[in-house]
């Protein structure tokens, strides 16, 4: 049974005669029933990873929006690299600070 058929049939694409080739097929055998299952579980996983993705994209494109109102003007930008880079600069001091004066 053809892949591209079978995926047509799950999404309820597929015509009066499609659909009754693959039920004949699926009378066949129980293993043409369980890869039928097994295809339609991939199917709605992978939609539902699509979907997540989708929505991740938008809650990143939504933050990206309402940060870039304050980082877009020049003073608040360079400001935040400052403060970005002075606090990555005192953890990494905090975190080696016992391998670089081990007595304190």
């Amino acid at each position: 049974m053809n892949k591209t058929l079978l995926i047509k049939h799950l999404s309820g694409k597929a015509s009066d005669k499609e659909k009754a080739a693959v039920m004949s097929w699926l009378q066949k055998s129980e293993y043409n029933r369980r890869y039928l299952s097994r295809l339609k579980e991939l199917t709605v996983i992978s939609g539902m990873e699509n979907t997540q993705a989708k929505d991740c994209r938008n809650m990143k494109d939504t933050a990206r929006k309402e940060i870039g109102i304050y980082l877009n003007m020049k003073k608040l930008k360079s400001r935040y690299k400052i403060m970005l880079r002075t606090s990555a600069a005192m953890v990494c001091f905090r975190s080696w600070q016992p391998i670089l004066f081990p007595g304190k």
